[in-house]
């Protein structure tokens, strides 16, 4: 699927067999959301793919139903790798269904934050900064997003119950690392992720109704 530009090409055409990013580019880390991709090339952080909530470049531009290419004239999404302005440098990339995530020396997000994803209430798409000392992400891939500070997790977003607009300290999941997070499935943009806790047991979050969770 290449409707929102998110296979990195310069158009949005759909492409039937792997192919090269565009540019030339030199990538450290790469890290997929729902229909965007994110890239730190360096310290500094490319994107490209859907902004129909601004995750890719913190603009919004184009609708789920007229994505980029659709129509003569629509704003277009982010068909190549594109640098955001960020402040250098950034170590670590999080992308979720419809937002992303940076952290460097401090923790900044975009796009959708219609489930608190950002870290507040109400924010516009735009890079916000979410205050704190923050160590290290836990990606969620969904509608929620994870991380560490002063050794403890706070999680924010839609994580399988209500969803809570500013980050929360999860006990459970401190000194956790990450097991796995899914892509997003389905129309509603919904990922889920498994961690280890620091018994190494299993710890889920996201999405479960499709069973994810395995705890029936």
């Amino acid at each position: 699927d290449n409707r929102y530009g998110q296979l990195g090409q310069g158009a949005a055409a759909q492409v039937a067999e792997p192919v090269e990013v565009v540019g030339g580019h030199t990538w450290q880390a790469l890290a997929a959301g729902g229909s965007h991709v994110c890239g730190l090339e360096g310290d500094a952080v490319l994107c490209w793919g859907a902004t129909t909530a601004g995750q890719a470049s913190g603009v919004l531009a184009g609708t789920s139903n007229a994505p980029c290419g659709a129509f003569a004239g629509l704003a277009c999404d982010v068909l190549a790798p594109t640098r955001l302005a960020l402040a250098a440098p950034v170590r670590e990339l999080a992308p979720g269904a419809n937002h992303t995530c940076a952290l460097g020396d401090a923790l900044t997000c975009w796009g959708d934050d219609s489930q608190g994803q950002l870290g507040a209430a109400g924010l516009p798409p735009t890079p916000v900064e979410v205050p704190g000392a923050w160590e290290a992400l836990l990606p969620i891939r969904g509608n929620a997003q994870c991380a560490i500070q002063g050794g403890q997790t706070y999680c924010w977003g839609s994580t399988g119950a209500a969803a809570s607009q500013a980050p929360t300290h999860i006990v459970e999941l401190d000194g956790a690392t990450i097991a796995n997070a899914s892509a997003t499935i389905g129309i509603g943009s919904l990922g889920h992720a498994c961690y280890l806790d620091k018994n190494r047991e299993r710890f889920c979050v996201g999405d479960n109704t499709k069973g994810q969770f395995g705890n029936g």
